[in-house]
């Protein structure tokens, strides 16, 4: 079964990828669970202070340019 990323997951992952960030260094870095921040790439459903901030901040951007991006690319 092949479950296509949302919108807002496929930003954040390409994002993170573009700035050649690992899941790894991400969650070490954000304070992000891996699980957590596996379970959060694959499904965009990031809780926005506690997750989408710190990787915002990581990516120097704010969670609100990459809802953007996600809505541009819906």
């Amino acid at each position: 079964m092949n479950n296509p990323l949302t919108p807002l997951a496929q930003v954040v992952t390409v994002a993170l990828n573009d700035a050649g960030l690992s899941e790894n260094t991400t969650a070490k870095r954000t304070g992000i669970p891996r699980s957590t921040l596996r379970r959060r790439l694959m499904t965009g459903d990031f809780h926005y202070e506690t997750e989408l901030w710190p990787v915002a901040r990581l990516l120097s951007t704010t969670p609100s340019a990459l809802v953007a991006l996600a809505e541009d690319a819906a």
